[in-house]
């Protein structure tokens, strides 16, 4: 994939991620009212995940111009570290936060499915 290609789909992942999460929250919003540890929890989910498709893209680059795969290998495990300590945080504000997290960090394979069916078709 090209980086023109990337980047659309990026973008197209974004909008589609931010569309996910309001309509996440407006439905949390019949359902448990106002909570900002869930508002605070979806944002972090959706946003460490847009992060994560950046990195996972350097990551990519960087193997297929190194081949050094020890890098990549330490690299994910950063990633993962990354992923739990966002989760401790959203768990630390409250188990909704920790739920939103899980919820906004799901928006990115619904985004990319949607994304990737629009181009197949």
């Amino acid at each position: 994939m090209d980086e023109d290609r990337y980047l659309q789909l990026r973008k197209e992942i974004f909008i589609i991620c931010s569309i996910y999460a309001a309509v996440c929250e407006v439905v949390s919003l019949f359902i448990l009212g106002f909570d900002k540890g869930f508002l605070m929890g979806l944002i972090a989910g959706v946003a460490i995940m847009l992060v994560n498709l950046e990195l996972l893209k350097r990551i990519v680059v960087l193997y297929v111009n190194t081949k050094r795969l020890g890098l990549v290998v330490v690299l994910y495990l950063l990633r993962l570290c990354i992923y739990a300590g966002v989760a401790y945080l959203c768990y630390m504000i409250s188990i909704n936060g920790l739920l939103a997290y899980a919820i906004g960090v799901f928006g990115i394979v619904i985004g990319a499915l949607i994304s990737y069916k629009k181009e197949a078709v």
